[in-house]
Formats: C-alpha cells, structure tokens, sequence
C-alpha cells in the first residue's frame, strides 16, 4: 500500500473511531435513569433530524402536519432527504440511512480536503493536519447524526477541489448545484465560481458563453428552490414571509457583523453576568464568541490561502455574519473548512496544541450539551 492509500485509510479509521468515541462519550453524559425510553442512538435523533425524515418520506406535503410545522419546512432546501430517499428506495432501513449518509460524507470530505491540501502545498503533514482539525472542530459532532452539515461540507470542497486541482469549472458548478441544493448557503461559492471563470475568460482557456452556461448549473439549485416554494406554497418567496413570522427559522436580516458587533458590545458591558447566563449563552453568547473568534483567527490566515479558497471564505463568513438566529452559528461555522486549511500551514508546535486542546475541549462540551437534548447546539 502506498503512502497516498494509507493516509487515506488512516483518516477514515481516524474519522470513524473518533465519532465512535462521541458516541459514547454522549451516552456516557445521559441520564437513562430519568429517560429510560432513549438510547445510545436516539440521543442524536433530535431537533431538526424530525424535519429532514419528514422530508424525506413525504416531501413537502402538507398532510399531517400542523400549519407552523409545515410553514418550518419551506425554508429547508431538499438536497440532503433526496439522499435518504434514494437510499429507502433501495432498500436501506431509514434511520440507517440517515446516520449513515453524515458519517460516510464527511469521511469522503476529509479525503477530498486531504488531496486538495496536498495539491496546494505538497505536503503531507499540512494535509493531515488540516483533516485532524476539521474533525476535532467544537461543533463536528453535527457530521455524525441526521443534519445536513457532512453532506454540504463534501459538495462545497469537491467544488473547490475540481476548480483548483483540476481546472473543471463544469464539474466545480455541478458540485457548487448540489451544496446550494443542501443548504442556502452553498451560493457563497458562487463568487469564486464567477471570479476564477473571468480569470480563464480572459486568459482566453474558456469561453464567456461557456462560462455563463456552467454558471447556470448552481443558478438552477436556487430557481429550484423558489419553484418548491411556488407550488407547495403558493409563492416564490413563501419562505421570506414564514421567517418573518417564525424566529425559529435561520434568515438574512442584517448587514453583515451587524448583530456580532450588538452582542459582542453587550457581553464587555457585563461578561460576568452573560457567562452566568445558560440562556444567552446558548441563544446569542456561544455564537457571538465563536463567530467572532473565527474571523479573527481567519484573517490572521488569510494570507497563507490560495486566493480561491480566501475568497469563498470571506464570502461565507459574511454570509454567516447576516444571519438572525446565532444558535445556528456555531455548526455553520464547521463548514469554513479554509479556515482549518490556514491553520494546518502554522508550524508552531505551541499553537497546534493549544489549537488541539481548545478545540478538543470545546468538542466534548457541546457534545454532552447536545444529546442531553436541552438546547439544539
């Protein structure tokens, strides 16, 4: 076996114990005592895992369910319960299937982020490195149950690995479709997308109509979207107006780093108090910190990027930063996978195991925050 196939081999080992440990390590902070009905698995099986099976057995029909329930799922693009579908459709248990399709992408992601790694620095350990930290990011524990982190974190690096490694705008935009199908968010790969195509445009190795024709594959991913709004909804923008209404549901309302700098300013003001209080911490608090250590950190490390992974990055960041309900920030942020490129390149051994340790930590943490089922962390 040559080095190339062992280093992959050991991340998948690697990947797999570590969510084997998070499994026990959240049954092992769980009291069975008080809820006797649970179990290792179930404990994982919570808040917004109901909304992805829902539509993945029923799509977005309204049967069954309450007004509000249904209203929740219009903002849910399909592209992660297409999986589960597909894998029903062939006869694999649902809840396999859901379980399943997180760990197997985020495994695949880590060997993608290793290759991409490896083409920009060639260098092993760099690439190992930044597969080691993406795996130990605090809220990781989000690639290993029902949600729909692991499968957007693989489309959007195979994006950017088939853009940089191999020059393929057509296959980058097919896999820039499939994230944006996964989550709203993957159109923050749409200016990278558009950028390096004008590069080639003018450097005469594409065309401008076949630019603007691969442009139209993630375009597509939005349009679809707005026609599920359209014809389960009765408006292309149905998902806007259920927002407004429902503070449950994640939505753009701000510039960007708006609500950071609001929160930020009140936690100096009193940081005593907020860090006494569960309630903000776990609303507003975690995710302030954690967005505005992120960015800090991402900057200082901007310059050791390939411009290409620099700019989707920034375009992400924004794009978190004008979100309206900051508990979501937090796994949001496991998916700026350049961030853990950039500090992959740091060679201080100090900083690594600070990096690690803090990390690690906050890993634990939030794990036995989240399967005790008190807040959707």
């Amino acid at each position: 076996m040559n080095q190339r196939k062992w280093d992959w081999f050991s991340i998948v080992f690697g990947t797999l114990s570590l969510k084997a440990f998070l499994y026990f390590w959240g049954a092992l902070h769980f009291d069975f005592t008080r809820y006797p009905e649970e179990n290792w698995l179930s404990i994982w099986h919570r808040w917004d895992t109901r909304h992805f099976e829902r539509l993945a057995q029923y799509f977005y029909s309204p049967q069954g369910l309450s007004p509000i329930d249904h209203e929740f799922l219009s903002h849910v693009p399909p592209g992660y319960p297409a999986l589960i579908w597909a894998f029903t459709k062939v006869g694999v248990p649902l809840l396999f299937a859901e379980f399943f399709i997180p760990i197997f992408c985020f495994s695949l992601a880590s060997i993608i982020l290793y290759e991409l790694v490896q083409f920009e620095y060639k260098d092993r350990g760099t690439a190992l490195r930044a597969v080691f930290y993406l795996a130990i990011f605090p809220t990781a524990y989000f690639s290993q149950m029902p949600y729909s982190e692991a499968s957007f974190l693989l489309w959007s690096i195979l994006c950017l690995y088939f853009l940089r490694a191999k020059e393929n705008l057509f296959v980058a935009c097919v896999f820039a479709f499939l994230a944006t199908t996964t989550r709203w968010i993957g159109i923050t790969l749409f200016p990278v997308l558009g950028l390096q195509g004008l590069i080639w445009v003018r450097q005469k190795k594409l065309s401008l109509i076949h630019l603007v024709a691969d442009l139209l594959y993630p375009t597509l991913a939005v349009a679809t979207f707005f026609f599920i709004n359209k014809f389960y909804y009765g408006s292309f923008f149905a998902f806007r107006e259920h927002a407004v209404k429902n503070q449950s549901i994640v939505r753009v309302d701000s510039f960007p780093y708006s609500n950071f700098i609001q929160e930020f300013s009140n936690i100096l003001a009193d940081p005593i108090k907020h860090f006494h209080n569960e309630q903000f911490m776990f609303t507003l608090g975690w995710g302030t910190l954690f967005l505005g250590a992120i960015t800090l950190l991402f900057l200082l490390l901007i310059r050791r990027l390939p411009w290409q992974l620099a700019v989707y990055g920034l375009s992400y960041l924004l794009f978190v930063s004008s979100l309206s309900w900051s508990i979501s920030t937090n796994r949001l942020l496991l998916l700026v996978f350049p961030l853990e490129v950039g500090m992959a390149t740091v060679r201080s051994r100090i900083l690594q195991i600070l990096y690690v340790l803090l990390s690690f930590s906050f890993l634990l943490y939030f794990t036995q925050v989240f399967v005790r089922g008190a807040w959707a962390f």
